[in-house]
């Protein structure tokens, strides 16, 4: 309790921090495709991440030109993608124009949450916080938001033994491991190498989506993808011990 008398407003950013990231990213899915949102969500975070470190970190991140290369035109790639997925050229087309740009405001709005979440995380593991910490009060406020919801809706927080596995599931796989593991991330790594290593999540999300017959996967999709990872592949190239030997 004393640590979060102390930094109450990093506290409070955090919390809010989750709910952009989150809330953005609920939003999104209604109304673009799972893999767009999945990689714009995650792929405008190195060049964000450059920005903002100036603003929230007392030692800014200091990329090398290449990782400053990548981020510009991941970023590039990623302005095109969403002028597509606007434009209805992506796997959901049974959606408004309107309805469009909601899910790319909101998927921005997750890939800026994603940022300030790692920033401020960083800053709290700096002033001593551990994983757990953290970890403890993230949450606090979506999950009162969330009961308030439900409680002025008539959303029963009581759910159906057909589905308490699913959630269980969808709980502990999809959600507590990844955020563990981001969060030891964070307390190890550069904020900048974490937004880099996101950019392996929109793989998974796109090996996923091909599962789920009610979806199409668009080819802009699969291209943005392979592109991200030909660009990850030469920054690790560029940082192997046989480069840095030479």
């Amino acid at each position: 309790m004393k640590k979060i008398r102390v930094d109450i407003s990093l506290v409070i950013f955090v919390n809010m921090a989750v709910l952009l990231n989150w809330g953005g990213l609920i939003m999104a899915l209604k109304y673009l495709e799972p893999a767009i949102v999945g990689i714009a969500s995650v792929a405008c975070g190195p060049a964000i991440t450059i920005i903002l470190s100036r603003l929230f970190l007392r030692v800014p991140t200091k990329p090398t030109r290449l990782e400053k290369t990548i981020a510009w035109v991941i970023l590039v790639g990623v302005a095109l993608m969403l002028g597509n997925a606007y434009l209805g050229k992506s796997g959901m087309t049974a959606t408004s124009q309107a309805e469009r740009v909601i899910g790319i405001i909101c998927v921005l709005c997750s890939a800026i949450g994603t940022v300030i979440y790692t920033l401020l995380s960083k800053q709290l593991d700096n002033k001593g916080w551990g994983s757990y910490d953290i970890l403890g009060m993230r949450n606090i406020l979506m999950l009162l938001l969330a009961t308030l919801y439900c409680h002025y809706n008539g959303v029963s927080l009581v759910l159906d033994w057909q589905w308490l596995l699913v959630v269980l599931i969808l709980s502990v796989i999809g959600h507590i491991v990844p955020i563990v593991l981001m969060q030891r991330s964070i307390s190890i790594l550069d904020p900048l190498h974490i937004s880099l290593m996101l950019l392996l999540l929109p793989v998974f999300t796109l090996a996923l989506q091909f599962l789920d017959p009610r979806i199409a996967v668009a080819r802009e999709s699969i291209s943005a993808v392979v592109i991200i990872l030909v660009l990850l592949c030469l920054l690790a190239i560029s940082k192997s011990p046989a480069q840095h030997s030479r």
